[in-house]
């Protein structure tokens, strides 16, 4: 039950914000890939809030395109592609660059982004029960950096939730360590 409520809040989150489903599935995806690759039995805490995400997800869709009637529908969605024009998913190598860049930046972490991040997915490789929450912050926070470099137009402030869940390894080496 908690895995649904968990992947309804999810969905009701992409409702909101739509970016966000851009995270959400591909941090599932990954925290799910981690677990199968560590030979863990717990892909069902990726795989329910991923079906329950697109469920809440689809059903807001119908729902709004019930509401709104098809032409208006499909009118809105034209008009959300054209004022977001490329903000969410726009991939350029050179921007790709400069994001990568700007995440390697002492300011950024200072400069730990990329020990903490690994520390984080070799907590999610450990066989005790708590290593499942670290495949979900770490599925999160490599989908969520992964956008920021490769998929976003790299503004500073789209890296920060990335930022934010990088910072939850980085505390666990200094606590743990």
């Amino acid at each position: 039950r908690r895995l649904i409520l968990a992947g309804v809040l999810l969905g009701l989150a992409a409702v909101t914000k739509y970016q966000l489903l851009v995270v959400i599935l591909p941090g599932l995806v990954l925290g799910g890939l981690l677990s199968v690759w560590r030979g863990s039995r717990t892909l069902n805490v990726f795989v329910i809030p991923m079906l329950a995400t697109l469920v809440v997800f689809g059903l807001w869709q119908v729902c709004f395109m019930a509401y709104l009637g098809p032409s208006s529908f499909f009118e809105n969605i034209t008009f959300v592609r054209k004022a977001a024009s490329g903000a969410a998913l726009a991939f350029s190598p050179e921007r790709a660059a400069n994001a990568a860049r700007m995440l390697l930046e002492p300011g950024m972490l200072f400069g730990a982004l990329v020990p903490a991040v690994s520390y984080g997915v070799l907590l999610g490789t450990r066989s005790d029960d708590r290593s499942v929450g670290w495949r979900v912050v770490s599925g999160f926070t490599l989908a969520a950096l992964g956008w920021f470099v490769f998929a976003s137009v790299g503004w500073r402030r789209y890296a920060y939730p990335g930022m934010a869940l990088a910072c939850l390894p980085a505390a666990a080496f200094f606590v743990e360590g």
